[in-house]
């Protein structure tokens, strides 16, 4: 599958403005440049206050209402980012990153039957080609904690690379590094006993699956570049409900179920 590069600020799962972060300091004639820096820092308290107050004196900018659902976002304030993104959505249905961020708000609240919407409905907006949107959705969904290490989740739709993964569950320390990551996927190989169990489903679409794990790519003492990878769980009987796959990778990882 395509190694997921994670950067440190991707551990705390939260979408960037679309536009190019200022230059710390500067306001570039932009008004919202001094909160963008703060959000660029992941200073999502300073970014919380100043687009708190620039929405507070702007209330129809949909742009500064998703920023601070962001902010509100980076500090873990689920409900006071749902709030902004539901307030932006009034404003501009289509704003995609919205929908994709409240995906992942949904995720950490346990709330999955909107989490399955919102997903539903970001689905179908790649299907039929909507404006703004990526034809390949390869956004964060989920975050959550393991002991001291933290946890990113992304979906790719469609499910992408030589064993077609879905979901790319990527643990990080505490210092933000990567340290490995566990994939759940669809290898090709797996597909013939699935399609003689299972028929129907697979004329349907449907295929087997697999937990999968790896370690980033290090170089040997020779010279050599040398990764391990392992197979969790299969699942030869379909694919997983999102919460039953979240639960499988945290007993994997000595969490608890949540």
């Amino acid at each position: 599958m395509r190694v997921l590069l994670v950067a440190a600020w991707l551990a705390c799962a939260v979408a960037q403005a679309q536009t190019a972060s200022p230059v710390p300091g500067a306001t570039n004639g932009n008004p919202m440049a001094v909160g963008k820096t703060a959000l660029s820092r992941q200073d999502f308290a300073a970014a919380y206050d100043f687009f708190s107050r620039f929405r507070a004196e702007n209330p129809s900018d949909k742009e500064a209402i998703f920023l601070e659902g962001n902010a509100a976002l980076g500090l873990g304030r689920l409900s006071e980012a749902e709030g902004c993104y539901g307030a932006a959505l009034a404003i501009a249905a289509n704003l995609w990153s919205a929908h994709e961020n409240l995906v992942q708000v949904y995720a950490r609240l346990g709330r999955w039957n909107e989490f399955d919407s919102e997903r539903a409905l970001l689905h179908q907006a790649r299907l039929t080609h909507q404006a703004g949107i990526a034809e390949h959705g390869t956004g964060a969904i989920d975050l959550f904690t393991v002991g001291n290490r933290r946890i990113v989740v992304h979906e790719y739709d469609p499910p992408d690379g030589h064993f077609h993964a879905k979901y790319n569950f990527a643990e990080l320390d505490a210092q933000g590094k990567l340290i490995g990551w566990i994939s759940y996927e669809s290898d090709d190989v797996d597909q013939i006993s699935f399609a003689k169990n299972h028929p129907k489903e697979e004329a349907a679409g449907g295929r087997a699956y697999s937990l999968d794990s790896y370690t980033p790519k290090t170089m040997t003492a020779g010279g050599y570049l040398t990764q391990t990878h392992g197979t969790i769980k299969l699942f030869p009987d379909g694919e997983l409900p999102y919460p039953e796959v979240r639960a499988e990778v945290m007993r994997a990882l000595g969490g608890t179920n949540r």
